[in-house]
């Protein structure tokens, strides 16, 4: 069976706006405003002082005087005549001290604040209240709601229909302001008509979530509920205890549901966390790329919106994975590969990652250390191992690129924003091929996904016969993405250089390659002399005046500093000799 505070999440979130909250003294407990019985002891206490007695269990003391038990209505008609009376002497009972405000007392509690919370998600519209204090308008208006407050029936006259208000307290005993509240048995046991029609309507028209209410005292309020007519909406009945006798007969009689809780507080508290998730489930994924770029830049921004980045990453990681890995594209048994065909599964495949590749630029560049797994976590996730068995070359490697881009976005975005210690995360990211688990540096430069780049230089329009045609395409495609970062090209193309330079240090270091077996994937870099040797300098520099506090010592391509050394200084010596043939 679900659980019943659960069950209350899925009918505020599902019928928005539907149920009605009754309140009581019990959410304000925490807040030091006394309930009847509390009040109705300290009178005693007051009463007794007066009669020359300071009695350790006042309630004793009134029985054994009075001969019956103490009874809040009754003292109240005891020790004041009239209504203006009673305002007076309660008033200090709910304001708070400046004493009492230094320590947070009679402030709006916990319960308070979910509430004013469920009210802002809408799925809240109408609150009765028993209470005489002004913590529900506090809370509400903290959270920028102004709600239209009944407590006389001269304000129903005035009032906005319930459907028209963004929200409505019902404050069937009144405000503690008004001398007109009720407290007595009399007061208590019969509403005016007006006020009657109004609570019919409620209790007809709406679901009733209960808290904090016992309805022993309340004759009126508790006929109001035993006669509407409807039963369209369920009754919750939230409790700390034992249910008395004119609750038991109500939740009876709507067919209710008693909720056990600890106290109002936690029970709110709960409610509005399990309303916010299903809310936030039953939100559409971002219906465009402008959206989605919107939520990840809001989300970047903060360390308290942490899950809603995860969800908002991983969620569209999977969504572009679910279209490539849906999509057909064949690998073998389709299509020869031409130039046309080629081309538009290139195409195809950019489009399927579009939105993903855009959030890398931007959640690459601004990236907090807590954020560097998220992007390993996105690239495994888009990754996907193709069926290399009998399949067209030309066709394995093309399904290489929804990773190979993403891959290159968050590097070049990383290596932007000098955060290395996000690109050595990056690089290590694993990728399955030909049944080995290898890691992104190994699988994705474009030379290693195409096997020595066969398709792109064959039948990429645009980049026919370059011998980096793929290469090309990624960095001409990924400009736009980092126009901001860099307004000049020449600023764009050197982080783009030095990130495959970096890749192509990083092969050598993950595939264990030496001056005996050099091989490591070329990049751009290569044919950009004053690149080539200014990146290559600012690396050697910083790896000799920091040695191993240097960030390129830190996983990048190696975790020693003078191993590091080592590798730049082969990648150096052996590129001209290794690429050489492949540009000339």
């Amino acid at each position: 069976m679900i659980d019943p505070t659960q069950a209350i999440a899925f009918s505020l979130a599902s019928t928005s706006g539907a149920y009605a909250l009754l309140v009581g003294s019990g959410i304000s407990r925490s807040a030091g405003i006394p309930t009847g019985w509390d009040i109705t002891l300290e009178l005693v206490k007051k009463l007794a002082l007066l009669n020359g007695h300071t009695p350790a269990k006042p309630e004793d003391w009134y029985r054994e005087t009075y001969k019956k038990a103490p009874d809040y209505a009754e003292l109240l008609e005891l020790v004041t005549q009239t209504p203006t009376e009673r305002q007076q002497l309660l008033r200090s009972y709910w304001e708070a001290s400046d004493a009492e405000r230094e320590r947070g007392l009679k402030q709006p509690t916990t319960a308070h604040r979910r509430i004013a919370d469920l009210v802002s998600l809408g799925t809240i519209k109408v609150i009765i209240t028993t209470n005489f204090d002004r913590l529900l308008e506090t809370a509400l208006a903290d959270v920028g709601i102004v709600p239209t407050v009944i407590s006389t029936v001269d304000q129903i006259k005035g009032a906005m229909p319930l459907i028209h208000c963004k929200c409505c307290v019902i404050k069937v005993h009144g405000d503690y302001l008004d001398t007109r509240i009720r407290n007595t048995p009399a007061e208590l046991e019969k509403y005016e008509p007006e006020l009657d029609r109004l609570l019919d309507r409620v209790f007809d028209e709406f679901g009733l979530i209960s808290c904090g209410w016992s309805a022993d005292w309340d004759v009126a309020l508790s006929a109001a509920i035993d006669r509407a007519p409807s039963r369209r909406f369920a009754m919750y009945w939230a409790t700390r205890g034992t249910v008395g006798d004119r609750g038991q007969a109500l939740i009876a009689a709507r067919a209710g549901t008693v909720v056990p809780i600890k106290n109002a507080d936690q029970f709110f508290e709960e409610v509005y966390a399990s309303v916010k998730a299903l809310h936030e489930f039953a939100k559409p994924h971002p219906i465009s790329k402008e959206i989605a770029l919107a939520n990840l830049k809001q989300y970047v921004a903060s360390s308290n919106y942490a899950v809603q980045l995860e969800d908002l990453v991983l969620g569209e990681a999977e969504k572009a994975e679910r279209v490539v890995r849906d999509y057909a594209f064949p690998m073998k048994g389709g299509p020869t590969p031409d130039a046309d065909s080629f081309t538009k599964r290139i195409h195809a495949y950019a489009a399927a990652t579009e939105t993903i590749t855009a959030m890398a630029a931007i959640g690459g560049y601004w990236a907090t250390p807590n954020h560097k797994t998220l992007w390993r976590r996105a690239l495994e996730i888009v990754y996907i191992a193709p069926d290399d068995n009998g399949s067209y070359h030309a066709w394995v490697g093309a399904a290489h690129y929804p990773a190979m881009i993403l891959f290159y976005s968050v590097g070049v975005a990383a290596v932007s924003a000098e955060n290395y210690a996000l690109l050595a995360e990056l690089f290590s990211a694993e990728a399955e091929r030909a049944n080995r688990t290898l890691t992104a540096v190994e699988v994705l430069p474009p030379i290693c996904a195409f096997e020595d780049n066969h398709g792109p230089t064959q039948f990429l329009n645009g980049y026919l016969k370059r011998r980096l045609a793929m290469n090309e395409y990624l960095r001409d495609q990924l400009r736009a993405l980092f126009k901001r970062i860099h307004p000049q090209d020449k600023a764009y193309n050197r982080a783009f250089d030095k990130f495959e330079m970096l890749v192509s240090l990083a092969f050598l270091w993950r595939a264990k390659r030496t001056e005996a077996n050099f091989w490591t994937p070329p990049g751009l870099w290569f044919m950009h002399d004053e690149n080539r040797n200014s990146i290559h300098a600012d690396i050697a520099k910083s790896l000799s005046e920091e040695k191993e506090n240097s960030p390129y010592a830190s996983g990048i391509f190696s975790d020693d500093w003078a191993d590091a050394s080592n590798r730049l200084v082969l990648l150096k010596e052996q590129a001209p000799t290794r690429f050489g043939g492949l540009f000339f």
